[in-house]
């Protein structure tokens, strides 16, 4: 029996051929969610840095431009639910994105904008050029819905670099999208903060995990919206391949698309993305077909 689509979204980001990241993962996360997925790619790689050669291929920007204007013409720009933007390999990438936002936001002002402002992490700094990361921070946070930064990246993007736990609400003001969601978040964040089944959603309190302090590791996810701040709490995994955050923000704006509120939006991602990485621990990528293959058992 056919399954009706859901919402159709568009993708923007890197394409991988070994170890899922970007786009390579990204579209299996809005499969499984019954939503067309149109992915554009920035930058194709034979593999993830990590894992093989590097062998790259940046797509130039008047290319990526002509691909969006072609889908304009096409008249996808009023059809499109959602947009997600990811990894940038050129600032005049950034600038033709921005401007085909700017025009969605014009005549499809109900589409849902996620930038998942994909620059760097903790253990490896930037690994963007500081003018990319700058353009994403300049032109594409101000269009966007949602944003989702890791811990570093959030840091990066308000010019501080040691965070508390207590100053994430102001931070995140400054940086002026209506709704902050920070990933792996563990630097000054304490256990005793309550956790997702307590402050997110009636859903959420079946789950199994409770957290005390000194028993487990914990990492946290916060959204943050008009000054409240939400605590997500999901055991902590130490052996867990790249991937996890294109997994969860596809996650979030299918959950968007389909009429879920930010908070709830984000608990679902939460409990989806800890389904995902009991399955991955210890393994060096996140194979697309777990989406499929265990469809019934996560569901």
């Amino acid at each position: 029996m056919q399954t009706s689509l859901k919402g159709t979204v568009l993708a923007i980001s890197s394409e991988v051929g070994v170890g899922a990241v970007g786009l390579s993962i990204a579209r299996f996360a809005f499969a499984r969610q019954n939503l067309k997925a149109i992915c554009l790619p920035t930058i194709i790689l034979a593999s993830r840095p990590d894992l093989g050669k590097m062998a790259r291929h940046v797509i130039p920007a008047s290319d990526l431009d002509a691909q969006l204007n072609a889908l304009t013409d096409d008249g996808w720009l009023t059809k499109l639910n959602g947009v997600m933007t990811g990894y940038f390999a050129s600032v005049d990438q950034v600038e033709t994105t921005a401007a085909f936002l700017s025009k969605l936001r014009q005549q499809n002002p109900s589409a849902h904008l996620l930038v998942d402002p994909i620059l760097g992490d903790c253990d490896t700094g930037l690994y963007v050029s500081e003018e990319v990361a700058h353009a994403v921070r300049d032109l594409l946070l101000p269009l966007a819905d949602v944003i989702t930064p890791n811990l570093y990246e959030f840091s990066w993007l308000c010019g501080k670099p040691q965070l508390n736990f207590e100053e994430l609400v102001a931070q995140a003001a400054l940086l002026k999208a209506p709704h902050v969601v920070v990933t792996s978040a563990h630097i000054g964040i304490s256990t005793d903060v309550p956790s997702s089944r307590e402050v997110a959603s009636k859903k959420a309190a079946s789950r199994k995990t409770v957290e005390t302090s000194g028993q487990q590791r914990f990492i946290k996810t916060v959204h943050i919206h008009d000054g409240e701040l939400t605590v997500f709490s999901s055991p902590f995994i130490d052996q867990i391949p790249k991937g996890t955050g294109d997994v969860f923000a596809s996650f979030l704006l299918s959950n968007l698309v389909q009429g879920d509120e930010a908070k709830d939006a984000v608990c679902e991602s939460v409990k989806f993305l800890e389904k995902i990485a009991e399955r991955v621990e210890g393994s060096k990528t996140i194979e697309p077909s777990i989406f499929f293959s265990h469809c019934y058992s996560m569901s």
